[in-house]
């Protein structure tokens, strides 16, 4: 609640250019400090070896070797497919097995050719409830002129979630994203957000120029998360702290802060504080 208090007394921020503009600020500093950023290089599995985190593995097979090893990968993704269980305490591995995922969600993103009277963020309540965010309005290098960016998400229970990894569908996981039954499907309930939208914004989808739907499927891909998990796992699942079980292997964002930009933030600093204790010790 300490963040949605802080929005509501001080107000929140946008940054011009989306939240992506975030990472290529973070990119670009570590850079400029002599370190790599490598994009699209699956991590495959973490090195440990005599007891302790020495590296990772990339899905062409090159291994790169370090003293310590962040992982900012889902809790689940973490320490049930890139570590080899012989590594973990039997009572953890239980624990991280057990944990429940939390909320995934399903949004459609549109391109509109109007500028909507509205205010830059909505909520309507119904079946289903979906929040709507107008972000061109406070960021208007997002749409060209005379346009705007609609987002409209809705959140979906784990237990909803799941239906959309059907286990009896045939074949891979991309056999099925790729599959006209799930294209259906995702297109119907993308439509029902956008009726749910049109209480506020009525005649929406007759100015609609580009649209982009996100399942649970979408957010599994994109975001490497269980079940599409948006938030991670719920708390009871969630580490207590960056430091996990095995030495030089610590975590960040949702798998022990939580969920959000700023929660990701603050992992970030704890793991930092971890790694290079003394760090944020003001200097006199």
């Amino acid at each position: 609640m300490v963040p949605v208090f802080g929005y509501y007394f001080h107000g929140g921020f946008y940054p011009l250019g989306g939240s992506g503009k975030l990472a290529d600020v973070l990119a670009e500093t570590i850079r400029e400090r002599g370190s790599e950023v490598r994009l699209h290089a699956r991590v495959e599995r973490i090195v440990v070896e005599r007891g302790r985190a020495a590296g990772i593995v990339l899905g062409d097979g090159t291994r790169i070797d370090c003293r310590a090893v962040v992982s900012n990968a889902d809790v689940k993704r973490t320490f049930l497919e890139l570590v080899e269980p012989r590594h973990l305490p039997s009572d953890f591995l239980a624990r991280v097995k057990a944990a429940r995922p939390a909320n995934s969600a399903f949004m459609v993103h549109l391109g509109v050719d109007f500028v909507p009277d509205t205010r830059p963020a909505l909520h309507v309540s119904g079946e289903p409830d979906v929040a709507i965010e107008v972000l061109s309005l406070v960021d208007p290098s997002a749409a060209p002129p005379g346009h705007s960016t609609v987002g409209i998400v809705t959140l979906l229970p784990h237990e909803e979630a799941r239906t959309w990894f059907p286990a009896g569908a045939s074949g891979s996981r991309d056999d099925w994203r790729q599959s006209t039954e799930y294209a259906e499907r995702k297109s119907t309930f993308g439509d029902r957000l956008i009726a749910a939208a049109e209480k506020v914004m009525p005649g929406l989808s007759a100015h609609i120029v580009l649209r982009t739907d996100a399942s649970p499927v979408t957010y599994a891909r994109y975001d490497w998360a269980s079940d599409g998990s948006i938030y991670g796992v719920s708390s009871s699942g969630r580490l207590n702290g960056p430091k996990s079980p095995i030495p030089g292997l610590v975590v960040a964002g949702s798998a022990a802060q939580g969920a959000g930009v700023e929660a990701a933030v603050i992992s970030g600093a704890l793991v930092a504080k971890a790694l290079a204790p003394g760090l944020f010790r003001p200097r006199a």
